[in-house]
């Protein structure tokens, strides 16, 4: 069995498993950029223009900038960030970067047809 995608202990959501190797590689490699969309709640107040804009552009992480990302406010703290990387624990990092640091996370979607979660 292959695991598509992966969470840290304080994520939640759904993750594939497969008995097929080159699909799990084709849905993980970071050459295929397929999106992976989360939910994120997070602290530091109400996120506002200037922090959604960053992620936008890509933030400077300590492995190296991200790419772009599409981020939406769903509601006051909550947003939902599509990314293409899935490097480890990405989305917190990201979000901690631009001075929101996560205090819940759920994976919502893989690839276009949100098939997942």
């Amino acid at each position: 069995m292959y695991p598509v995608g992966r969470l840290d202990a304080d994520s939640s959501g759904l993750i594939l498993l497969t008995n097929d190797g080159e699909l799990a590689n084709r849905l993980t490699h970071p050459s295929f950029e397929i999106t992976k969309t989360y939910r994120a709640r997070l602290g530091g107040g109400n996120v506002g223009e200037p922090a959604l804009n960053a992620l936008r552009g890509g933030v400077e992480l300590d492995d190296g900038p991200t790419a772009p990302a599409r981020v939406r406010r769903v509601r006051g703290n909550l947003i939902e960030l599509t990314i293409h990387e899935g490097r480890n624990r990405q989305v917190r990092r990201m979000c901690a970067a631009v001075g929101h640091p996560v205090s819940s996370c759920r994976a919502s979607a893989l690839g276009r047809c949100g098939w997942m979660g």
